[in-house]
């Protein structure tokens, strides 16, 4: 019987220590470890008050600097838009080195709306010269390797108002992977 006895007060000291390890630093330095408040039985949680002002309120998971409990959680995109987003992700890196190659000359490079195979490029000089340097260096030399089959070239268009553009040519993956240049 006092193996028994002596076997409870030894679990009961070897808890009591065990608590204390992990009260102690709270209950020692609360300015470290914050403050041991109780929940209040209208509040979920309870925080220091310093604390409680910088942190927004979440409601059903929602924060309301990014979104509104009414908009809810956004669905998963259809698996074209994603694919369509992968492709445009790595095009890029295309976009920044033609605008970063050829500033002056290339004003834009984007896709086209309707069909993401042609690329557009918006030049600043309607001249045969800029069209050629164009239509070989940018064109013909990497369009392939992004996905693209045509390229449509806009140049200022000097006899309407200023800031139009109108199509001066296109540029055509043939099958055998060689580009055509088609004035317009």
């Amino acid at each position: 019987m006092l193996a028994k006895g002596f076997g409870f007060f030894l679990l009961a000291v070897v808890s009591g220590l065990a608590v204390y390890l992990l009260l102690a630093p709270h209950l020692l330095n609360p300015d470290k470890y914050g403050s041991m408040q109780t929940a209040s039985p209208g509040s979920a949680t309870a925080l220091p008050e310093e604390k409680a002002d910088s942190i927004p309120p979440v409601v059903s998971g929602i924060s309301p600097g990014n979104s509104t409990a009414s908009e809810g959680i956004a669905p998963p995109l259809p698996p074209a838009v994603q694919q369509e987003t992968a492709v445009e992700e790595e095009r890029a890196p295309y976009y920044r080195w033609i605008l970063t190659t050829f500033p002056g000359i290339v004003l834009n490079a984007a896709p086209d709306a309707n069909n993401r195979a042609i690329l557009k490029l918006t030049l600043s000089r309607d001249d045969s010269q800029t069209v050629n340097q164009v239509a070989q260096n940018v064109v013909a030399a990497q369009a392939g390797k992004y996905g693209f089959v045509h390229a449509r070239l806009y140049s200022p268009d000097v006899q309407s108002q200023p800031g139009s553009y109108h199509l001066c040519a296109e540029v055509d993956k043939r099958p055998d992977g060689h580009w055509d240049l088609i004035l317009r």
